[in-house]
């Protein structure tokens, strides 16, 4: 790879502009040029946070305030594509939280699903958003409601139970389910962290490179052995999304 393609793909990542799976040389650098003319140069605090923990500046994310007060809807990212299969993000917040001490987190939250508009994985992508949460138990536990469905789903028997007591064994079983669930990904997910870091250099956080990878690639990385790993980069290399990660983050020598 070119000089001037690598630092062209590592100022992206800077951006938050991350390379899809499935997104090619064309897509990208159509995305990549949108993003540019939608650039915002002023200084806003809740972008501090998303470049401390993944080193990126989103700062091209259209953000929409929506008419709306009721309290229990927060922030959403919606993703567009277009006829050339150029997907984009537009983050929507409704205008009271701009009144509230939780902003910015809505905010940073909603901005690493914007930034991997052009991933479709449902496995990590919550663990990777409440990341930007500084309440450890909220990091932890919020992605156990991974999706609105799941969400609703568990307000609705929550709501049953105040009329019908006998579904609270059923409730609770739900609840159950949900930690479980969630148990097992963070703790594959502090797996895989262990072992990205040992492919690259101690001053790089493991973080920085998760939010590039696939839930293929998490569960990879927690449960295969250092050897198999390094047999798999070296075929994912390939691939425009890994040449940006290790233009952003070169691999350790072994």
């Amino acid at each position: 790879m070119r000089d001037s393609e690598r630092n062209f793909l590592k100022r992206c990542g800077d951006l938050g502009l991350l390379v899809g799976p499935d997104e090619t040389h064309r897509q990208f650098f159509v995305r990549a040029k949108m993003a540019k003319a939608r650039m915002c140069n002023k200084r806003l605090a809740f972008l501090d946070s998303l470049s401390h923990l993944y080193r990126i500046q989103p700062s091209w994310v259209h953000i929409k305030r929506k008419n709306t007060w009721l309290f229990w809807q927060g922030g959403e990212t919606t993703i567009y594509e277009d006829s050339r299969q150029i997907v984009w993000p537009i983050v929507s917040v409704p205008k009271w939280l701009k009144w509230c001490a939780i902003e910015k987190e809505v905010l940073a939250h909603e901005l690493v699903h914007a930034a991997r508009c052009s991933f479709d994985e449902q496995k990590y992508e919550e663990i990777l958003a409440y990341k930007t949460t500084k309440r450890h138990w909220k990091s932890y536990l919020g992605p156990m409601f991974y999706s609105t469905k799941i969400s609703v789903m568990t307000l609705l028997l929550g709501a049953f139970v105040l009329f019908f007591p006998w579904l609270s064994v059923g409730f609770m079983l739900w609840l159950g389910f949900l930690f479980y669930r969630v148990f097992r990904l963070q703790r594959k997910f502090a797996l895989a962290l262990k072992k990205i870091a040992f492919f690259f250099s101690p001053s790089i956080n493991p973080l920085f490179v998760a939010i590039h990878l696939t839930d293929l690639e998490i569960d990879t990385f927690a449960t295969a052995d250092v050897r198999e790993i390094d047999a798999l980069i070296l075929h994912w290399k390939n691939s425009l999304r890994w040449q940006q990660i290790l233009a952003r983050y070169p691999l350790k020598s072994l």
